[in-house]
């Protein structure tokens, strides 16, 4: 069964905050096995010059395909474009996050449990991570 994985590196998102990009970058995308062996494969071959990766949040599915996926996220959010950027080598699947739309996602779920309205945190990796899952998945 497909599983959808959402994986970030350190070192990938300290390099994207120190070009310009955000340090928000995360990584989309769908793998045959379980989110180790999809961190696994990531590390192996070094995704997009950094061997650091890990998986924030998985979820298995019926059915999923890769690039309907992606699609579906770039509506929401910008894609990093690999061709721009000599040290991604092509890595497609990669995603730069506006804090504000994870915020926004927080805010309303907030306000559909009939909790506090206010947002008093930052989100966390965690918190974008499961933005992207849901964005891709619903």
């Amino acid at each position: 069964m497909p599983t959808v994985y959402i994986a970030r590196s350190p070192s990938l998102q300290e390099w994207a905050a120190d070009v310009g990009l955000t340090e928000h970058v995360y990584k989309v995308g769908v793998g045959e096995g379980t989110a180790d062996e999809a961190m696994a494969a990531l590390n192996a071959g070094s995704f997009a010059g950094a061997a650091d990766w890990a998986v924030v949040v998985s979820e298995e599915t019926a059915a999923a395909d890769e690039a309907a996926l992606l699609a579906k996220v770039g509506t929401k959010e910008k894609a990093v474009d690999p061709l721009f950027y000599p040290r991604l080598k092509g890595a497609a699947g990669l995603f730069k996050v506006k804090i504000k739309n994870v915020q926004t996602r927080l805010l309303v779920n907030k306000m559909i449990a009939g909790e506090d309205e206010k947002i008093t945190k930052k989100p966390k990796a965690p918190d974008i991570a499961g933005y992207l899952l849901r964005t891709a998945i619903d």
